[in-house]
């Protein structure tokens, strides 16, 4: 076992990880037994975790696993992980190349990668973000010309026939808005000087009150067109 120990202890002065010396080492020497380390607890050691996390998450690894490696790489041996040592061990779990084959297995295959870091997470291009049916309304939307305000302003001066409402877009409102002032109309010149006629009233009281409200709403710019697009 002299030549699987020679060669693990290689791989740490090489600058691998504990774990990775292991792991390439059992690939050579499968019943290799790694020496117990004598190594302090993370609890001894002062930490800044801020410049830990910041560490951490450049190089796209957990904090907690970066500071249990980090043990090894204290250089001056005086329990104080600063900037450097963080990201020398950083840098060593994210390592992707592999170590030279040991002495005397010259036929033998080269090491496989052990993947013990955490790969970073590759964040998805804008080009290559899926095409949804909420983005192709969104970009319809905003590709749409918007409706004059002071037009629809103007068309709201004889809203009771529903024209506002037919120059935003919304058809159905325009109809029944303007049939509710036809019937309103028609009824009051059918049952004039009838007790009946109060039904006209109420039609054309309602069909004065939603020209109003609607008149206001247009003004102060709080009804979109159909599509949602703000007036300009």
């Amino acid at each position: 076992m002299a030549d699987a120990q020679g060669y693990y202890d290689g791989l740490l002065g090489q600058g691998y990880t504990p774990d990775q010396a292991v792991a390439f080492t059992k690939q050579y020497f499968p019943d290799f037994t790694p020496p117990a380390l004598d190594v302090a607890p993370v609890a001894a050691f002062e930490i800044d975790e801020g410049v830990a996390k910041s560490v951490a998450d450049e190089h796209g690894i957990d904090a907690s696993f970066l500071l249990e490696t980090a043990r090894h790489f204290d250089a001056d041996s005086n329990q104080i992980l600063d900037a450097d040592e963080l990201q020398a061990t950083a840098s060593a779990m994210t390592r992707v190349d592999v170590p030279a084959v040991p002495v005397g297995m010259a036929g033998a295959p080269p090491p496989v990668p052990v993947g013990l870091a955490q790969t970073p997470a590759v964040p998805q291009s804008p080009a290559a973000a899926p095409t949804t049916a909420a983005t192709i309304q969104d970009t319809t939307k905003t590709s749409r010309r918007p409706k004059n305000k002071m037009t629809a302003i103007m068309t709201g001066f004889i809203g009771f026939t529903g024209a506002d409402r037919f120059f935003l877009g919304y058809i159905l409102l325009g109809v029944i808005k303007l049939v509710l002032f036809i019937l309103g109309i028609a009824l009051n010149v059918m049952f004039a000087g009838q007790p009946t006629v109060l039904i006209a009233y109420l039609l054309l009281t309602a069909a004065a009150m939603w020209w109003l409200v609607d008149l206001i709403m247009i003004v102060t710019g709080r009804v979109p067109d159909s599509t949602g697009t703000p007036l300009l």
